[in-house]
């Protein structure tokens, strides 16, 4: 089904007393900071434990196979055992590589702005050829510019711009060649999970029908077209906050690591 919204109040249950916390693993896209989801964050806590991954700078490998194995190994050693997972951009495939090898540990799944590979991702091995040349600082900041429909504000436009210039370069390639490499669309009809998609009307990578497509060949899926560019969860963090209430509420109870539902933990 697809749900076509804008910015909006603040997200109908976001606030409503709770007494589970359901545990959210966040991956970024390629030399994006963990902090684009701190809006969403804000918004969902304490019903939520959002835990945003730099897995670019902290993971051992960069290949979308490599990350997606050490994503799972936190999750799996967690005290939950599973999580839903949202994945943004170069995150969104790791997202799907992790819920199409370890489905009993993704209790949910948010594709947010990403792809099931690069097919109509054209300026990808630009991308590559211009960082074995030049090295990343061009591209963090080319990468950074067009990933806002709505501009961040100044400081933390220089926090995503020291993030990505952080990144080691080996890094870099390994992520942008391996999903270059990775088509998952075989994957789609076969995700056990219910699957969120949310998607910023303005990207200029990803356009909308890409979305729809993955909608369309996912059993479980939603759609939410939102008024943002690539990087929904820091411009339009009410919608998706939205989403992912009613992302939970298709879920299930939550688990825990032996695999039993019931209630989790209570921040204190």
């Amino acid at each position: 089904m697809s749900e076509v919204v804008g910015r909006s109040d603040e997200p109908e249950g976001i606030d409503r007393p709770s007494d589970r916390v359901r545990r959210v693993v966040a991956l970024p896209g390629t030399f994006c900071a963990p902090m684009v989801f701190d809006p969403l964050r804000e918004l969902v806590e304490p019903r939520f434990d959002v835990r945003a991954l730099p897995w670019m700078t902290e993971a051992p490998e960069c290949g979308i196979d490599e990350v997606a194995e050490w994503v799972a190994g936190m999750i799996s050693s967690s005290a939950s055992g599973s999580a839903i997972v949202v994945g943004h951009s170069t995150g969104g495939a790791v997202a799907l590589r992790l819920a199409a090898e370890r489905p009993e540990l993704v209790e949910g799944l948010m594709l947010v702005n990403t792809g099931p590979n690069m097919h109509r991702h054209g300026d990808v091995t630009s991308l590559i050829d211009g960082m074995e040349r030049d090295g990343t600082e061009q591209v963090v900041r080319a990468v950074i510019e067009r990933s806002f429909h709505h501009s961040p504000s100044d400081e933390d436009r220089r926090r995503l711009l020291d993030y990505g210039d952080s990144v080691p370069l080996i890094a870099a390639l390994q992520a942008l060649r391996s999903q270059h490499a990775t088509d998952l669309e075989p994957v789609l009809p076969d995700l056990p999970m219910p699957v969120s998609i949310v998607h910023g009307r303005f990207d200029p990578v990803r356009t909308v029908d890409v979305a729809e497509g993955m909608a369309a060949a996912i059993p479980d899926a939603s759609l939410r077209i939102v008024d943002a560019g690539h990087s929904p969860t820091y411009e339009t963090p009410d919608a998706v906050a939205e989403a992912l209430v009613a992302l939970e509420r298709r879920s299930g109870p939550v688990r825990g690591a032996d695999g039993a539902t019931g209630r989790g933990r209570v921040r204190r």
